[in-house]
């Protein structure tokens, strides 16, 4: 008899449990795929995020190139590299860097230092002389400077300074046979002396992070990452001849996808000829 009862007790709660079971089973289901694409959702946010920061961090870097022109009005555009980072004169050397994606364009920016140019006293040979500032200056920090004549310039770097009078050093040099920022041929005797504050380009990598490589004539003084997921750059640089003004065509595209999108960042002080620089002054 209650083995009977038993029997009819099991079978009454078989179809109850199958029926339970299947519906514990469609919950998780759901559950599980909720998860899987709520998963989803936040890894493509996260990808959005990161994509979104990588293209504004290289903007940013990029504006802050183009405004370092405006504090000056030397004729010295930044120079932009294609395929491979050129030296002066082009055909003698590229500089290698391990990983650069080839397909983004790189850029060299030059920032000087405006309120420091040193007028040339007197030569004592060709690779030293006494030069005159208006202000007190600090040399301690300073590795190289653009030397400017009338008619051409280029870049040296600082070997020693000694202070012989108030503002005034004599600065030892030497010539770097190549440089990404000036052709390295003076016809004359410079007669005026900018200290640089540094020359940097920015490529993009082959991991997709955008890199600082900072440098003094065909030497490399750094090189790191500022940012990852930069986009593929395109570059191209047009000076107004009317207005002295120079403008920074960018066209991005994140990797892999398509359209591309531009935006143009200009700078607003006229250039000067290198004579006016020369003689007379900022």
């Amino acid at each position: 008899m209650i083995r009977e009862h038993l029997k009819d007790d099991l079978g009454n709660s078989l179809p109850e449990l199958l029926v339970s079971t299947a519906i514990v089973s469609l919950i998780a289901t759901g559950v599980v795929l909720s998860f899987a694409r709520l998963s989803t959702a936040t890894l493509r946010l996260k990808t959005f995020h990161d994509q979104a920061y990588g293209i504004s961090s290289t903007l940013a870097m990029l504006q802050e190139g183009m405004m370092n022109q405006d504090t000056h009005t030397l004729p010295f555009p930044p120079r932009i590299h294609r395929q491979t980072i050129k030296f002066y004169p082009p055909s003698l050397r590229t500089l290698t860097v391990d990983n650069r994606d080839e397909t983004s364009h790189a850029i060299t920016f030059l920032e000087v230092m405006p309120q420091s140019n040193f007028l040339v006293k007197k030569w004592f040979s060709p690779k030293s002389m006494e030069a005159c500032n208006n202000t007190p200056f600090s040399w301690e920090l300073i590795r190289s400077a653009i030397a400017i004549s009338r008619d051409s310039f280029s870049e040296i770097a600082i070997e020693g300074t000694t202070l012989t009078s108030r503002n005034c050093y004599i600065i030892n040099f030497t010539t770097p046979e190549m440089s990404l920022i000036a052709p390295q041929k003076m016809r004359i005797l410079p007669t005026k002396i900018i200290p640089i504050k540094r020359t940097y380009t920015l490529y993009r990598a082959t991991t997709g992070s955008l890199r600082y490589l900072s440098h003094l004539g065909p030497d490399i003084i750094e090189n790191q990452p500022i940012t990852h997921n930069s986009p593929v750059l395109k570059l191209q640089l047009k000076n107004n001849e009317v207005t002295k003004i120079y403008a920074l065509q960018i066209e991005y595209t994140i990797a892999h996808r398509n359209p591309s999108e531009a935006v143009q960042i200009f700078t607003h002080v006229p250039r000067l000829s290198l004579s006016n620089n020369a003689l007379n002054g900022f």
